[in-house]
């Protein structure tokens, strides 16, 4: 066979040596390009942690250094963006952490995983659908370009700190993502969509994931307003601190400080962000109060 087809209405036309066959490939054969400082790739990373009877070879692609922009590299990922996963001997070929984890799900089906992250009714999954959709034009690019020009062009990369003027507008950008998560939490709900409903499991469900894999990139820039690195940056600012574990957070953002707390405590979501926490340490970013889940 050269593919595998588990759609229930295929699987009933095989063989059953044909089935055996399908369920191998269906194991083997992935393959997932990724980088711990893409929230996107973590995001699927927690995936798979959550779910280890899903086998895949990662890759790791440091874009930080080029990896992404090879012509070689172009040719197997035209996009040049993460995660990337390459899928069996046919190496089907998908690009995004939403698409890639509903494939996974599809493929492998909810009831064979530990801990599906999908639900499979339909308003449930429609609200994913509708949480992701809101990451990709508010939280994920207002939280992504605040930290890409506060943290990661100026540590990684060597660029100059942003002047005072770039610096508030783009923290006025965060402030407003942060702000509309908070008011549109839903009331009384520990997840924004729960994984499974009427379960009180220990981890949301995909769009939880994606969303906090986003914010807690906001860990590395200079949120604690009393910091000696926020004051260098800027004297007069005093926007929201994003010390996402610190007083005034909790104070001005309790859903969210709550929710965070929350997923972050999951022990896949820990695992996903080992090598993100290993980075950020010796840099000095985190204090031994804040080794912790994803810190």
């Amino acid at each position: 066979m050269t593919s595998c087809p588990l759609r229930p209405e295929r699987i009933e036309n095989l063989s059953p040596d044909e089935l055996s066959e399908c369920k191998r490939e269906a194991k083997m054969g992935l393959q997932l390009h990724a980088h711990y400082l893409s929230a996107s790739s973590r995001t699927v990373l927690t995936f798979l942690a959550a779910n280890p009877e899903i086998k895949v070879d990662v890759v790791e692609k440091d874009f930080t250094k080029g990896e992404l922009r090879t012509k070689e590299y172009r040719e197997i990922n035209p996009m040049g963006r993460l995660p990337f996963l390459i899928d069996g001997p046919e190496h089907f070929r998908l690009w995004g952490a939403l698409p890639i984890c509903l494939y996974l799900e599809e493929k492998f089906g909810p009831a064979e995983l530990s801990a599906p992250l999908i639900p499979v009714a339909l308003k449930p999954k429609a609200k994913v659908h509708e949480w992701s959709n809101w990451f990709y034009h508010t939280i994920g690019p207002k939280v992504g370009a605040y930290v890409d020009r506060v943290f990661i062009k100026p540590t990684v990369n060597g660029e100059p700190k942003p002047e005072d003027k770039e610096l508030e507008e783009l923290a006025r950008g965060v402030n407003e993502a942060i702000a509309e998560l908070e008011a549109c939490f839903p009331d009384g709900q520990k997840w924004l969509v729960p994984a499974v409903p009427g379960v009180d499991q220990e981890v949301g469900s995909l769009a939880d994931v994606r969303c906090a894999q986003k914010l807690v990139m906001l860990r590395p820039t200079p949120y604690d307003i009393e910091g000696a690195e926020f004051q260098e940056l800027v004297i007069s600012l005093r926007p929201t601190p994003y010390d996402i574990e610190g007083a005034e957070f909790q104070e001005k953002y309790p859903k969210v400080f709550r929710w965070l707390e929350r997923i972050q405590a999951d022990p896949a979501f820990q695992r996903a962000n080992e090598k993100w926490t290993a980075f950020l340490e010796p840099l000095g970013f985190l204090d031994p109060a804040r080794k912790k889940a994803g810190a």
